[in-house]
């Protein structure tokens, strides 16, 4: 059987699970690899040799309607692509009708946290299925000392940055804690290259997520996967990795709280405890080899 995995672009999230995919594939199939954008033309030419077609981001079919939905499997991996910016940490918003019964004529639908899951669930888009992200934790793995100044950091973009509260929440908070901060922004003077990233890492003593909304950050796993304590707000699969204490901290989207727990990471101790348990927790739950079986028993279901 082959299957042909449907990017937006190269080197960026999508396309990160898709390589993983293909990595940790023990199903016999044939996985095929294309990318969306200014693409179409020649996914429609090769679309005859595929059986199925799994489009990750529904929102990418928009250019590809030419594959049969009966054929085509989609994933939900955010809100912030319908909900007009209204997602909190405390408060989802129902998807539209019409994108209920675009994704109800698709052969199946992933999303990448359980909160988005039991979103679409309640909103009756029957054929949704819960398959959580990963990390590779050979890649993202911790240094071999502490970090000897203390640094916070993040990884996005600017384009995004009023979801990700960077200007707003992380640069503050750092500021107000007494702590420096270092950035890895897309497109910008700290663009950092996909090799380097977890280097990147390594020189963090936290990672912060102060996002309003998220599907399930692969920035936080990586992180996390690196033995970086993390602080996060209570959005998408952060809530399910942390274990709020024992390996990080889930806070309100709040300077001065964040800057609380930026100062408590300060204790050699805490700092310590957090970083060995988080890094146990991606080991022993969060890695691709053990999340992308959970992505082939989506595929099984549908694609026969």
């Amino acid at each position: 059987m082959k299957i042909l995995l449907i990017v937006d672009r190269w080197n960026w999230a999508y396309h990160s699970i898709a390589k993983n995919l293909i990595k940790y594939n023990n199903t016999g199939w044939d996985f095929g690899l294309e990318k969306t954008k200014g693409n179409a033309k020649k996914i429609k030419k090769k679309a005859h040799k595929y059986d199925y077609f799994f489009v990750l981001g529904w929102q990418n079919y928009e250019s590809l309607k030419f594959l049969p939905k009966d054929k085509t499997l989609v994933g939900i991996h955010s809100a912030h692509a319908w909900d007009d910016r209204r997602t909190t940490p405390d408060k989802d918003v129902r998807p539209p009708l019409e994108l209920i019964d675009n994704l109800n004529g698709f052969l199946g639908v992933n999303a990448v946290s359980l909160r988005l899951t039991n979103l679409f669930k309640d909103s009756f888009v029957d054929n949704v299925h819960y398959t959580p992200n990963g990390v590779d934790e050979n890649m993202f793995s911790p240094a071999k000392e502490k970090p000897k100044d203390f640094y916070v950091g993040f990884s996005g973009t600017k384009k995004h940055d009023w979801r990700k509260g960077i200007s707003e929440f992380i640069i503050p908070a750092a500021k107000k804690a007494g702590v420096e901060y270092k950035l890895a922004m897309l497109k910008d003077k700290s663009t950092v290259p996909l090799e380097e990233m977890p280097d990147f890492y390594k020189q963090l003593s936290c990672y912060i997520c102060a996002s309003s909304s998220e599907g399930f950050s692969l920035s936080v796993l990586e992180a996390a996967s690196c033995g970086v304590p993390v602080i996060s707000t209570r959005v998408g699969g952060c809530t399910e990795l942390i274990d709020d204490l024992e390996n990080g901290f889930l806070v309100d989207r709040d300077v001065n709280v964040i800057c609380e727990y930026i100062k408590y990471l300060k204790k050699d101790d805490v700092w310590n405890k957090i970083s060995t348990n988080m890094r146990k927790t991606i080991v022993s739950q969060y890695t691709w080899k053990i999340q992308s079986q959970k992505w082939f028993d989506f595929m099984r279901q549908y694609c026969v």
